[in-house]
């Protein structure tokens, strides 16, 4: 039987169902047998036909659909690496889809990342990446001839994600055009090159361009389909993407009319080296990649069978190599880049098209303390004529430091001054429009406008990571009103050719650049209203005349301009040499005190509506649409839907499989909240819940069984159990005083003033030990105290029982008393240094559950949910982390380590990743001195909110193909690292070393291969996840110091080394200086934990 229920707030209707309010999910239901003959009409109200094949699209506002993902070019995997893009075969994929209707509405994987050069790893994404994502007004169709504005994204060649910067909210502002955001190739993948090149057996050059020019023909004959005309096509990007505009405006593009207009952003100018310039940093690569021998065709056929992580690791170490400016980026081919860019522009061979360029007030991408001589390292080819004309044109004495002086002058010839040399030539060709971007940040901790600012503002408070990863800060509304501003001027200059025709009726006339006449070289300053006035009714942007409030002359000097040649060519360094410091794209490294209008404005602490559904009875529910659901970064349109439903009966373990329409940040039992009689699993679907721009693999394969819930509502004999030891409580108390392995300054207790519940929330709070001993007691100065901790679980946690081999050598084994001894008592003894740990706190798991064989305390493939608020407080450790039950393949970091979420009790503007930042992490190696965590870490940043300010939902996902780990959306991902090689390969070992028993040189075993085959255990059934291949369960603590680097030494006001065999009395010494910034009330100073949730896969596996 099937209940009809009608949409509530519709404005239209179809057959009762309102049009507006259909969203992608529905789709979902044309497979179901029992209701596909009523849903079969919704389908198609978001597919478009591209002639070829059907696309489904994502609705986030009622005007606006999204098709995410969508391939323009043949994958460009296996031999296709380091090879130019294929068009895109259609015959494979019509014969493949057979007219099925496909996926579009969520982000693909981006293309694989570089390092910014900052301190992540690259590595991150997928070489099938050649894709684009479309945004179309709802209802679009072929000979609607919309105008069609195509993005290329920023991050110096080397990074960068489209899903970070969406262009939904530019189409409901404006729904009378197209956008389009493009995949290319980054980094190595896409710009690696050696003169033999030339032979196009061997290789391409300029890979990653050569991708956007095969995106630009796909657009050519594909987005008549979605509404597009493909006459009126801008290209547009900011920084690289800019610097790929620029490239595309002098490119030979074989008389191809791919695009009728350009916007140029900060134009990123790399070096434009030639392919023989390139070859000694191709030898280095190759060398780190393994491939270092036989001829260059050999290596590259080399490179092209090394894994993406062995080729990640090599260009990371080439972005540290010497070069001042990302290694990999496109070269002077001879072919589509035929020469330097300034040279083409200053000869008029470029596109003769109506063109935007500006940049923003406060430009750089470098970074220098030297003046005179970082400007040598950075451009070689500068005389000493040259650098001395530049200190008369830059004098130190207009500048607060020589950092700052060097910023501006790099900044100006760099990024500004294109905007005067693109200027002038297309005002004197054609038409230009020429600006100065004038507002800060507000995420940046800076007044100044530096590089990549107006993202920010553009894409709703977009804050770009690191490996693709993004925030979104709230917006003020002065803010949304002068987004909106900037938005209009750039689609109508889209639709028209001129910013003017379509802006906004309280924004100025953009004067045109013009290099004679009565207003020449008049620019707009875009700025909001100043001192964030709350009306909106007038602009702040402005006319001027081209020039800069601080330095820049209206005319380029002579050293301007031979800086910036110098820099169309690449600088002459040893990529073989040490590592030097220097800023990347995107990264805003500003002056430190320009003159700004305006104060940057407040903000509302970073937050993210997440997904809310209300479940209404036993034949229908309730669920908020959401479309941070659907499109991942924005919460809007929320309306309520009544949809229909399945009366409960035998379908419905179906449905709830199919489905899940649960809410995902709390994971509800599916079935039990429809309290559909006697199904008992845990359904725990997302197929279609989350539709995010990281991994497309989901758990949506495999139902999910609830191991175990707990809400802490049940008091404390509940959490922790009644009898003496914890017996039937949900967590075990693991009481300690060893330092764990990491030299911490705690003990662990057992007491309720450290671990306690109240409220249904439960608290792991430090004290001082000082408040049951005395602080004399504590570092001995009343002569030496032994002080033994109750109920010390050594004996539990010990491996063995706490049973060693007999060092004796009798071949039995004996009780390790000194390992017994260091857990469970401390003395403080002034003569010999050591004190009682200085502060009391609690560690809990589930490792007795999880030892007990009820199924309840582990999980092997399947999802750990923790809603959890940080601790404050400085050297405050707070961890969510998971080991192995058994330890299968050995001790420590053998068996594998899963670090959901550790971070810093330090304030904010620690420098070392304070309170504002978690890190998800893996453990793993042959040993604890090859322990491999540096491959396999990532921080999450909240900017300017520490996380102790507020609950956030931390997750983990653990498949047989991919561990992830995230916070509270996967748009927030810290972590997604995949088993996609065996892990001894991905670890990159030495193939020996030498036994510290006997000192004898041995070859470094595998610890993770059977040793029968050799193979890693799983490899039969086709995985690479040992050692993630076993049980494992949680453990929830708040640490305190410790000598490990975890809080490096030199950062702060750290007041201890870890070297030092003092560390923890100079830690307990320096209390006065740390324990003021413990809040005074337990609660706040404590992790506190609303609720911990554990799945598995139901088939066990």
């Amino acid at each position: 039987m099937i209940h009809f229920i009608h949409f509530e707030s519709s404005d239209r209707t179809y057959f009762g169902l309102p049009v507006t309010l259909i969203n992608s999910r529905l789709s979902r239901w044309c497979n179901l047998s029992k209701c596909s003959w009523l849903l079969f009409c919704f389908s198609n109200w978001n597919v478009v036909d591209t002639g070829y094949a059907k696309y489904q699209g994502n609705r986030s506002f009622e005007n606006t659909v999204a098709y995410l993902g969508i391939p323009y070019a043949e994958p460009p995997v296996g031999d296709r690496r380091f090879r130019a893009p294929l068009p895109l075969n259609i015959g494979r994929i019509e014969a493949e889809t057979s007219g099925k209707i496909l996926n579009a509405t969520q982000y693909p994987d981006f293309c694989v990342q570089g390092s910014t050069g900052a301190g992540d790893a690259g590595g991150a994404g997928t070489e099938d990446c050649l894709k684009l994502n479309v945004y179309a007004p709802f209802g679009a169709k072929k000979g609607d001839n919309f105008p069609v504005l195509v993005y290329f994204h920023g991050g110096g060649y080397v990074y960068g994600n489209p899903a970070n910067w969406p262009f939904d909210g530019w189409i409901n502002q404006s729904p009378n055009v197209i956008v389009v955001s493009v995949y290319y190739r980054l980094d190595s993948f896409g710009f690696l090159a050696v003169p033999e090149f030339e032979d196009p057996r061997i290789g391409d050059f300029n890979t990653g361009f050569q991708d956007q020019i095969q995106s630009l023909r796909w657009i050519q004959t594909y987005i008549p389909s979605f509404g597009g005309d493909p006459s009126k096509v801008t290209i547009n990007g900011q920084s690289a993407g800019g610097g790929s505009v620029e490239l595309h405006l002098i490119a030979n593009h074989k008389g191809e009319h791919l695009f009728s207009g350009g916007i140029v952003q900060s134009a990123y100018r790399v070096p434009t080296p030639t392919p023989a310039q390139q070859q000694s940093l191709f030898a280095f690569y190759a060398i780190h990649a393994g491939c270092g021998i036989g001829s260059v065709a050999i290596q590259v056929a080399c490179l092209r069978n090394a894994s993406i992580s062995a080729l990640a690791r090599a260009q990371d170490a080439a972005a540290t190599s010497g070069l001042t400016y990302n290694a990999f980026h496109p070269v002077l081919d001879g072919k589509i880049i035929t020469d330097y860019p300034s040279n083409l522009v200053i000869k008029g061979e470029f596109a003769q098209v109506p063109l935007i360029v500006g940049a923003t007030s406060n430009e750089t991408v470098l970074g220098g303390n030297n003046f005179t001589q970082a400007l040598q390292e950075a451009f070689p080819e500068l005389t000493s004529v040259d650098l001395e004309e530049f200190v008369k044109e830059y004098p130190l004495s207009e500048f607060e430091s020589t950092s700052q002086q060097f910023q501006v002058a790099t900044g100006e010839s760099i990024l500004i001054c294109s905007r005067e040399i693109l200027g002038g030539a297309y005002a004197h060709a054609t038409k230009a429009w020429t600006y100065r971007y004038n507002q800060p940040n507000p995420t940046s901790g800076s007044p100044a406008v530096g590089h990549a600012a107006e993202n920010w503002m553009m894409f709703d408070g977009i804050n770009t990571g690191f490996n693709g990863t993004g925030t979104f800060t709230p917006m003020s509304p002065v803010e949304k009103a002068f987004a909106a501003e900037l938005v209009a001027y750039w689609l109508s200059f889209v639709r028209s050719g001129d910013p003017n025709t379509f802006k906004l009726d309280r924004s100025p006339t953009w004067e045109e650049y013009l290099t004679t006449g009565n207003h020449p070289k008049q620019r707009i300053v875009l700025q909001q209203p100043i001192n964030n006035s709350k009306t909106n009714a007038n602009s702040t942007s402005r006319n001027e005349l081209d020039k800069k409030p601080l330095h820049v002359r209206r005319e380029m000097s002579d050293a301007d301009k031979k800086l910036l040649k110098s820099f169309d060519h690449p600088p002459k360094v040893d990529p073989f040499a040490s590592p030097k410091d220097g800023a990347h794209e995107d990264i805003q490294v500003v002056p430190p005190t320009p003159v700004v209008a305006g104060a940057a404005p407040s903000f509302l602490s970073q937050a993210r509506d997440n997904i809310a559904s209300t479940l209404a009875n036993a034949t229908a529910y309730a669920v908020r649409r959401d479309s941070s659901a659907l499109f991942g970064n924005h919460s809007r349109n929320s309306k309520w839907v009544h949809v229909p439903l399945i009366v409960c009966n035998d379908d419905w373990a179906s449905l709830c499989r199919h489905f899940y329409w649960c809410q995902f940040d709390r994971a509800t039992d599916c079935t039990s909240s429809f309290r559909c009689g006697t199904i008992q699993d845990a359904i725990h679907e997302e197929d279609i819940h989350s539709k995010t721009n990281f991994s497309t693999e989901r758990m949506d394969r495999q139902p999910l069984c609830l191991v175990m819930e707990e809400d802490f509502n049940g008091g404390e004999d509940v959490v922790f159990g009644s009898g003496p030891g914890g017996e039937g409580g949900s967590f075990w108390r693991e009481v300690n005083m060893d330092g764990f392995g990491n030299g911490e300054f705690e003990m662990t207790t057992a007491s309720s003033k450290n671990s306690y519940v109240k409220d249904g929330i439960l608290y792991l709070a430090p004290t001082l030990t000082a408040e049951e001993i005395g602080s004399d007691n504590v570092l001995g100065n009343n002569g030496a105290y032994i002080y033994n901790i109750t109920g010390c679980t050594f004996n539990e946690t010990a491996v063995n029982g706490g049973f060693i081999a007999d060092p004796n050598g009798s071949g039995g084994q004996v009780f390790d008393y000194g390992g017994y001894y260091a857990a469970c008592s401390a003395t403080a003894n002034t003569t010999a240094g050591t004190i009682v740990n200085p502060v009391q706190s609690a560690r809990i798991s589930t490792l007795m559950n999880a030892r007990s064989g009820s199924g309840n305390g582990s999980t092997k493939y399947g999802r750990v949910e923790i809603r959890a608020k940080m601790p404050t407080g400085d050297w405050l450790w707070p961890a969510l982390w998971m080991l192995p039950v058994n330890n299968t393949y050995g001790p420590w970091p053998r068996s594998g380590e899963i670090d959901i979420v550790e971070s810093r009790g330090n304030g904010i503007s620690y420098t070392a990743n304070g309170a504002n930042f978690v890190q998800g992490a893996l453990n793993w190696g042959p040993s604890p001195q090859l322990n491999s965590v540096s491959k396999s870490y990532s921080w999450w940043s909240n900017k300017r909110v520490p996380f102790s300010n507020d609950f956030h939902t931390y997750a983990l996902e653990w498949t047989t193909s991919f561990i992830r780990i995230y916070v509270d959306t996967r748009l927030h991902t810290l972590l997604e690292y995949r088993f996609d090689e065996p892990f001894f390969e991905k670890g990159d070992y030495p193939q020996t070393i030498v036994n510290a028993s006997t000192g004898q040189v041995q070859a470094l075993q595998d610890p993770w291969a059977d040793p029968t085959t050799g193979l890693p255990k799983e490899s039969a059934k086709g995985r690479w996840s040992s050692p993630f291949d076993q049980e494992f369960y949680l453990i929830m603590n708040v640490a305190v110091g410790g000598v490990n680097g975890w809080f490096p030494d030199g950062q702060g006001n750290k007041p201890w080394y870890d070297g030092g065999a003092d560390a923890m009395r100079s830690f307990a010494e320096a209390q006065s200086q740390w324990y003021p910034t413990w809040p005074e009330n337990l609660d706040d100073r404590a992790m506190a934990i609303d609720y911990v949730k554990m799945w598995r896969h139901c088939d066990g596996n």
